[in-house]
Formats: C-alpha cells, sequence, structure tokens
C-alpha cells in the first residue's frame, strides 16, 4: 500500500471478521495516503516484495493463532547508475507477527486479527505509528476543566 503501484485496497481470498474488516479497510487508506507522501517526499517505493514464513502455529477451540514473520524489501526509485555509485536499492526489514482466525457457526476460517511486533526501535514504513488515543498514559484526566482549582482552606 506504500508503493507508487499499490495494488486495490483488499485482503484477497481471506475472509475476515467484519471488525477486521473496517480495520484492514481503514488501514489500508492511511497506508495509500503514507505511500503518496513518501512519493512526494522523495519518489516513494517503486515496488514491494513481500516473503512470509509460518513460524509457530496453535489452534484453542474455535482460534487459531499463527506466528509469522513478514521479510520486505521496499525498492526505491533509485536508477542502476544511481546505485553502484552507492545509493539504496531498497529498503529491508523482518517484522514478526501474531496472526489469529476465529472460525464461525459455520465453519469459515475468519481473519480476526494481525498484530505486528515493531519492539522499541523505529516502525517499519508500512507500518502505521499514530499514537492510539485510548493508550494514553500519562495520568491526566482529558475530561477534567484545566481552569483555575480552588482550595478548601479547611
Amino acid at each position: 500500500m506504500v508503493t507508487t503501484t499499490p495494488p486495490p485496497a483488499r485482503i484477497s481470498g481471506i475472509s475476515a471478521t467484519p471488525a477486521m474488516a473496517n480495520r484492514t479497510s481503514d488501514e489500508f487508506a492511511q497506508l495509500a495516503a503514507k505511500g503518496k507522501r513518501y512519493e512526494q517526499v522523495d519518489g516513494g517505493y517503486t515496488k514491494a516484495v513481500v516473503d512470509v514464513t509460518v513460524t509457530d502455529s496453535s489452534l484453542a477451540g474455535t482460534t487459531a493463532t499463527i506466528q509469522l514473520t513478514e521479510d520486505t524489501r521496499l525498492y526505491m526509485p533509485f536508477t542502476a547508475a544511481e546505485v553502484a555509485e552507492g545509493a539504496p536499492e531498497y529498503e529491508e526489514f523482518s517484522l514478526p507477527h501474531t496472526v489469529t482466525f476465529t472460525r464461525s457457526a459455520d465453519g469459515t476460517w475468519l481473519l480476526a486479527s494481525d498484530k505486528a511486533d515493531t519492539g522499541s526501535g523505529p516502525a517499519p514504513s508500512t507500518q502505521l505509528t499514530e499514537p492510539d488515543a485510548a493508550e494514553d498514559t500519562d495520568g491526566g484526566t482529558p475530561d477534567k476543566d484545566e481552569g483555575v482549582t480552588v482550595w478548601d482552606r479547611s
């Protein structure tokens, strides 16, 4: 979704829970916009090559959990001559994911979640990094007025 020619914004061949389908649709739109910003800044990424390796899987009742590693190369818009002179050909990263599927009443497996483990370093270009307002941990109370506090002297 962050390349100069992104694929159609859909999950091909995979059924998803309604919540996951909505989340994915929203994220695809945000990633496409992020790709456009990359394109405006430095030409963007011309293509992506992604390999996925399953590292573990488990089944508990109607929930299947898969651990996988995404290995991605995002190709830069540099010519072969520029690459030969030291320009990077691509940006490369490996990113672990935990993916869960739930079995619906009719027996169909539905994608329910995909959590990427971005660790503590910078997030890859393919991940959204905007802070989640629900995860505010600074101790503030957003609904409280910040006016003058009157102290009771007693």
